[in-house]
């Protein structure tokens, strides 16, 4: 997470995946608002978790995020079965795969919600998958061989004409690298004339 927020990438399903924890990860897919599951199951979104255990990569499917009217809010539901017993005069349902303590499924329950709120925040404001990354410095950048000799190319061109062209060059290697290019900081370090790029210069 950055600044509070997940990082988002959508996946080959459609689906919004972000890493909870180095073992725990999870995929949103959100409904449309006429969806029928959406109107009349009050389904908003289908959920996959990736787990990592040292057997190797588990997945739990169909996992949903249901509005409820008369709590006023969302809630998870993980597959069930019907057990065909009766207690408290209903019959008896158990969740397939899930956590097996309310704690766990508490924390579970937060994380999940919580990336799925933030995937409907900024669907709304119009910058889904633009989550900030990790802020990296070009000196750390620099590690990388194909980047440095890059950034070692611009900095000989700044304030020549060809500095445009290594600049592009240079914004390729970052993207890359699966970083997202803060273009403002790399149009003051070539527009200045004076120095080299600032190794604190930031790129997110």
């Amino acid at each position: 997470m950055s600044d509070g927020k997940y990082t988002l990438e959508r996946d080959s399903f459609n689906r919004w995946r972000t890493e909870i924890t180095d073992s725990f990860a999870v995929g949103v897919k959100l409904l449309a608002e006429d969806h029928r599951r959406r109107v009349e199951q009050r389904v908003h979104a289908y959920v996959v978790v990736d787990l990592r255990t040292e057997l190797g990569p588990w997945r739990l499917r169909d996992i949903r995020v249901i509005w409820s009217p008369e709590n006023n809010r969302y809630f998870i539901r993980y597959k069930q079965w019907k057990t065909g017993k009766i207690r408290d005069g209903r019959p008896e349902y158990l969740d397939i795969a899930g956590p097996l303590d309310q704690g766990t499924r508490a924390k579970v329950s937060e994380a999940i919600l919580g990336v799925f709120l933030q995937i409907k925040e900024e669907a709304k404001a119009g910058t889904l998958g633009r989550t900030p990354r990790p802020r990296e410095t070009i000196a750390t950048l620099g590690d990388n061989p194909e980047i440095a000799a890059k950034l070692e190319s611009l900095k000989e061109s700044v304030g020549q004409q060809e500095a445009g062209g290594q600049r592009e060059e240079l914004v390729e290697a970052l993207e890359g690298a699966g970083l997202e290019v803060n273009d403002e900081r790399l149009d003051e370090a070539i527009a200045d004339s004076e120095a080299a790029i600032d190794p604190a210069a930031e790129v997110s």
